[in-house]
């Protein structure tokens, strides 16, 4: 707005009959920040009431909304400061976004990266597979030592006399996964340590700082992921916990049984949500 009265020749007569110099920009700028502010955040208060969203959750949003709102409000003042005309503000703004909500969250995401060596995740899944494809030809033998290695309470049940039986079958499913364990463990710590490294580095970029705040509010950060995947884990333990008993004691199973069948239930807005009826 300076700049464009300037540009018209009525910025010196506006300043100069003003009661105060700040008097001819203060309400138009509070104005059209109002509207900024209601164009952007009215949306987020019926999406978030529409979807159920606590009032806390909800507050964090607005205030995160605000706070980036004047960060970009102060860039615009501080390029003021410099008196150019309207097309160099506009530029410089550009410049300034481009450095900020661009460049340098794309050279983080880069450097973190390059700075944390992750396994891939195709060559966790080829261990895996062909851990569990090779017991096939393998003896009996090799697939139950290391599956009673963790599972030392079924020692007495884990003779397996037949070509085929399922509690074999299942136990190499396991000592698949067993086989393929320190590659994910590495997988998830270094996740973990990418993001820890990223949240540090999202100073530089309060754009950056902000989407990670509401990845945080939204629980889809890699924190909310990283949890959920553990309670995935915990839930897959507990099916085998149940089916154990009736692979390798041979208990007795019918559809009565089923009511006791762990179930999962994911928590939180970014969890899906399985039960098992």
């Amino acid at each position: 707005m300076r700049a464009s009265e300037r540009a018209a020749g009525r910025f010196e007569w506006l300043s100069a009959t003003a009661a105060s110099p700040n008097a001819p920009w203060l309400t138009r700028s509070s104005l059209k920040l109002l509207v900024l502010v209601i164009a952007l955040l009215v949306p987020l208060l019926v999406g978030g009431l529409a979807a159920g969203t606590s009032v806390g959750t909800l507050a964090l949003a607005f205030l995160l909304a605000a706070l980036h709102m004047i960060f970009w409000w102060g860039v615009c003042l501080l390029i003021d400061r410099f008196g150019w005309s309207s097309l160099i503000n506009l530029m410089a703004g550009l410049g300034v976004w481009m450095m900020l909500a661009v460049i340098v969250p794309a050279a983080i995401r880069a450097g973190v990266d390059a700075a944390v060596h992750l396994p891939d995740g195709g060559d966790i899944i080829l261990t895996q597979r062909e851990a569990v494809n090779d017991a096939w030809d393998l003896p009996k033998e090799a697939t139950m030592e290391p599956f009673l290695q963790r599972h030392p309470e079924w020692a007495d049940h884990a003779t397996v006399s037949r070509p085929f039986e399922w509690k074999w079958y299942y136990a190499f499913q396991q000592v698949g996964d067993q086989t393929a364990e320190p590659l994910s463990q590495a997988y998830r710590e270094g996740r973990a340590r990418r993001d820890a490294l990223a949240g540090a580095l999202a100073l530089l970029s309060p754009p950056a700082l902000i989407e990670r705040g509401f990845q945080r509010l939204a629980g889809t950060d890699a924190r909310a992921a990283l949890a959920y995947e553990g309670r995935v884990r915990a839930f897959h333990a507990a099916l085998r916990a149940w089916h154990y008993p009736k692979l390798f004691r041979e208990e007795p199973f019918s559809t009565d049984a089923l009511a006791d069948l762990p179930s999962f239930q994911g928590t939180g807005p970014a969890y899906w949500s399985m039960v098992q009826d």
